[in-house]
C-alpha cells in the first residue's frame, strides 16, 4: 500500500467516528502494514489539503483545564503517583459537551483516602465535577 493510500485509508476510518484528523495525528495513527518515516506521512497528508497540527480550540480548551487541575491536585494531594487524560480529550477530538475524563493512580493501599480527599477538595473549592448518578455534562471532571 502505498503512503498515500494509506494516509486515505486512516482519513475514511476517522471519519466514520466524525473525526477529522490533523497529518501529525495521521503519521500517529496511520493504518498501514508498511511503516512509514513521519514526514513522508504528513507531506502525503499535506498534499491532500489536511493541516499538519491540531487546530481543535475545544481540545486545548479542555487540555488547559485539564493541566490545571493536574497541578492543583499534585499539590494538594500526595498520595497521587499518576494522573492521566482519557476519553474524547485523550483522542484530541472532544466536543463542547464532553465532559475531561481523568485516570488517576494512587499509591498502594490508598485509594479510597485518596477518593476521600479528592472529593473534600472538588466541593470544597467548588470544582466542576461529575456526580454518581449524574450525566456528563461539559467541562466537567470526571475521575476513573
Amino acid at each position: 500500500m502505498s503512503v498515500e493510500r494509506a494516509v486515505e485509508t486512516t482519513i475514511r476510518y476517522a471519519r466514520k467516528f466524525g473525526c477529522s484528523l490533523s497529518g501529525e495525528e495521521i503519521a500517529e495513527r496511520l493504518i498501514s502494514k508498511r511503516q512509514y518515516r513521519h514526514k513522508e506521512v504528513t507531506d502525503a497528508a499535506a498534499k491532500m489539503g489536511v493541516s499538519k497540527k491540531n487546530s481543535n480550540k475545544i481540545w486545548q480548551g479542555k487540555v488547559g483545564k485539564g493541566k490545571w487541575l493536574a497541578n492543583y491536585i499534585e499539590k494538594k494531594i500526595p498520595l497521587v503517583v499518576f494522573m492521566g487524560l482519557t476519553g474524547s480529550v485523550a483522542t484530541k477530538h472532544p466536543k463542547q459537551e464532553d465532559d475531561v475524563d481523568f485516570l488517576i493512580v494512587t499509591r498502594r493501599n490508598s485509594l479510597w483516602l485518596c477518593r476521600l480527599w479528592l472529593k473534600f477538595i472538588l466541593v470544597k473549592e467548588h470544582i466542576p465535577h461529575r456526580r454518581y448518578g449524574q450525566k456528563e455534562a461539559g467541562n466537567d471532571f470526571c475521575f476513573n
